[in-house]
């Protein structure tokens, strides 16, 4: 009996809402349509960079000096940009997406091709 009762109390799901709402759309789309074109302008201006600029220069002696006690770490951090973490990094996020995608998709038409609940 009481797991039929958690069973209807779980099943039921609040109608879906967008992750935005109406009005704000447009404006959250050209704020990331803004953040991609600013990365990728970085991205592209800094390629190929080996020696720190200056705000590395300012900001990476204070933060050593705080991770001093931490040697591994201050030893480990330079490789995270190297091409195979960053790749792994990329990969995960683009599992993440599909998996969150698929997980939406799922929940609109309901599992093994029943249709949605009604609401």
């Amino acid at each position: 009996m009481l797991r039929g009762a958690l069973g209807r109390a779980f099943s039921r799901r609040p109608a879906a809402r967008p992750l935005v709402p109406g009005p704000f759309r447009r404006a959250a789309a050209a704020l990331l349509a803004a953040c991609v074109v600013l990365t990728a302008a970085v991205g592209v201006r800094f390629a190929g960079y080996r020696l720190p600029g200056w705000l590395d220069s300012a900001l990476g002696p204070p933060i050593q000096a705080r991770l001093g006690r931490f040697p591994v770490l201050l030893n480990w951090l330079p490789d995270i940009g190297t091409l195979v973490p960053v790749a792994m990094m990329t990969l995960a996020l683009v599992l993440a997406c599909a998996l969150t995608l698929d997980i939406l998709a799922t929940r609109r038409r309901g599992p093994a091709g029943q249709p949605p609940p009604a609401g």
